[in-house]
């Protein structure tokens, strides 16, 4: 694998939930992507705007320290860094809710953990695996 490759399979979820973020990380890391884990919003903002970001997060909607919507929104302001892929993770169902994290720079949500199929699709188009 050669350093593009390696870098396009590191991930960073933001998770406080130590239930799900423990089934993301085995998950992701079963199909042989880099994870990096953290429990707070301040955390993941501070990883995504370092100059080895990973290319993909996937970014509990409500966490401490600092939403997902609110990353997602400071990540998009900066347009002097590549391009990041956002997930949010979250249990909001409403069109209204999902729509909003979209307008606010999300690339695509998460509502089921459960589905691992559902966790595949959204992550392999951003790292390209």
């Amino acid at each position: 694998m050669n350093d593009v490759e390696k870098k396009n399979k590191r991930i960073l979820i933001a998770e406080d939930d130590p239930v799900s973020r423990r089934m993301l990380e085995s998950l992701l890391s079963k199909w042989a992507y880099d994870v990096t884990v953290v429990t707070d919003g301040m955390e993941a903002l501070r990883l995504l705007e370092s100059a080895d970001a990973p290319r993909l997060a996937i970014l509990d909607w409500m966490m401490p320290g600092m939403e997902g919507v609110q990353i997602c929104r400071r990540i998009r302001e900066r347009k002097d860094r590549p391009y990041i892929y956002l997930l949010l993770l979250t249990a909001r169902s409403q069109k209204q809710d999902l729509l909003e994290g979209l307008e606010l720079g999300a690339d695509d949500y998460l509502t089921n953990l459960s589905t691992p199929r559902n966790c595949e699709r959204v992550c392999a188009p951003a790292t390209g695996f």
